[in-house]
């Protein structure tokens, strides 16, 4: 993707493989290990991360709002990133319409004007997979 970007997703199932095991959206720098990225992902366990990594190989930020109960079938969840330069902001949203920002913007002025933006899964455990159910997504 290149330039201002939104990235919206309806999550309705994250499968509990581990207590940090997470689904949701990301821009990511590359597909390299380490690569700076921004995410908005949501544990079956413990709420929804806003997470970033400034520069390649750095360490990764966190905001952890636990209010946010897991996604389910009968209870989605939608999880949105926009990207307004080198600008992320993250919002939540129990119904689709109305959306609660997850903590300050964040700036990572290392991010290229292209990246890759999609929908990231992860089981958390080296031993397990991890599966997650998205629909309603947008770009």
């Amino acid at each position: 993707m290149s330039g201002d970007q939104t990235l919206l997703a309806r999550i309705t199932s994250v499968s509990d493989t581990s207590p940090a095991a997470k689904a949701g959206v990301m821009f990511r720098g590359s597909d390299a290990a380490g690569s700076i990225f921004a995410s908005l992902t949501a544990s079956p366990s413990r709420g929804i991360f806003f997470q970033w990594r400034s520069r390649t190989g750095g360490n990764v930020t966190t905001v952890n709002i636990a209010r946010v109960r897991a996604p389910t079938a009968a209870k989605p969840l939608w999880l949105e990133i926009v990207r307004t330069g080198d600008t992320f902001t993250a919002a939540d949203s129990t119904d689709g319409i109305t959306f609660k920002r997850i903590g300050k913007p964040v700036k990572l002025t290392r991010f290229a004007a292209t990246a890759l933006a999609g929908l990231a899964v992860t089981a958390h455990k080296a031993t397990a997979l991890s599966t997650a159910t998205f629909d309603d997504v947008a770009l």
